[in-house]
């Protein structure tokens, strides 16, 4: 017996993109179902692109990883509005 295939619902909650130096780096935060992905895309100046991507379960993983970012000085107004979204999030999860 098949299985109907469920959609998971995708909200984009905030998404930013900073151009430090002759890179850029985009943060996307994206709301799938009860569950958070913070995507850090960094570019290079040669055209080379990196993205990170994570599962935001609880602050300290968030914070964990934030704070570990290189460019966390140049960033960190924008991972504060991350983390006030998150909590948010999480606390309706609760």
């Amino acid at each position: 017996m098949a299985h109907p295939v469920r959609e998971q619902q995708e909200i984009q909650e905030y998404e930013v993109e900073v151009v430090i130096g002759r890179e850029r780096v985009v943060l996307r935060l994206v709301a799938l179902d009860a569950l958070m992905l913070l995507e850090r895309q960094l570019t290079q100046a040669d055209g080379s692109a990196f993205t990170h991507s994570i599962w935001v379960d609880s602050g300290a993983t968030l914070s964990a990883y934030i704070t570990a970012d290189p460019y966390f000085m140049q960033l960190e107004r924008h991972y504060n509005v991350i983390q006030e979204k998150v909590g948010l999030f999480l606390d309706r999860r609760a």
